[in-house]
């Protein structure tokens, strides 16, 4: 029997993640809890691992790729399937096989509140947040699943008005061609390496530079 295995829901506030590290590849056995798969979310680095014994018969992702809760990350084939040799026997007419059964497995997923006679899917908090905040959530474009607004949305486009209407955004800078200097190799950072690298910049950009100069009087010292 083959068996899909689906990513699961990866916690609160972790809408989805990018592939790091596939760590199997077709042909290889697996038992359960090998690792198969590391992910990289914005908060942490996470290892997926095979919840079954068996056989790789099919990868459906690669480094690079974003995921979200539901994706079929691979499929393999259950150990007890193996064929194996039989004693000859009298030949019987035999019925059409029917196809591998497949076992799906499906995590539990957070319905999005259809209350409201909108489209927009978000949380009864993230509803109430936008409310108090006289925020309108369709002018919200959502990440999580089926474009459903979470808080980390609520709160980017909170922080981008701000943002606006302080002028505190930064211009575009015009890229600089390194290559007149020699030979550039691009190296690929990590989910978590890019988001600390804009989190800094974005302190960076935003934090008071001051500087304070004193006079003192040191000819006793």
């Amino acid at each position: 029997m083959i068996k899909e295995v689906i990513l699961p829901d990866l916690g609160e506030g972790i809408d989805g993640a990018e592939v790091s590290e596939v760590s199997v590849s077709v042909g290889d056995i697996v038992e359960s809890d090998d690792t198969i798969l590391v992910l990289e979310s914005d908060k942490a680095s996470m290892e997926i691992p095979a919840d079954v014994n068996g056989s790789i018969t099919e990868i459906l992702v690669s480094a690079g790729d974003e995921l979200k809760p539901g994706h079929i990350l691979m499929k393999i084939e259950l150990s007890g399937d193996t064929p194996k040799e039989k004693v000859p026997v009298e030949e019987k007419p035999q019925k059409e096989k029917s196809p591998p059964q497949i076992e799906r497995t499906v995590p539990k997923l957070h319905l999005p509140d259809l209350s409201s006679s909108n489209t927009v899917f978000a949380s009864p908090g993230v509803r109430r947040l936008a409310r108090e905040l006289g925020i309108n959530l369709q002018a919200i474009k959502g990440s999580g699943q089926k474009n459903r607004i979470t808080k980390n949305d609520l709160n980017s486009y909170i922080k981008l008005q701000m943002a606006i209407s302080l002028g505190s955004i930064p211009a575009q800078k015009q890229e600089i061609d390194f290559s007149q200097w020699g030979e550039v190799e691009v190296q690929k950072l990590t989910r978590i390496n890019r988001i600390t690298g804009q989190r800094l910049q974005q302190a960076w950009q935003t934090i008071p530079h001051v500087t304070q100069f004193d006079n003192a009087d040191i000819t006793d010292l």
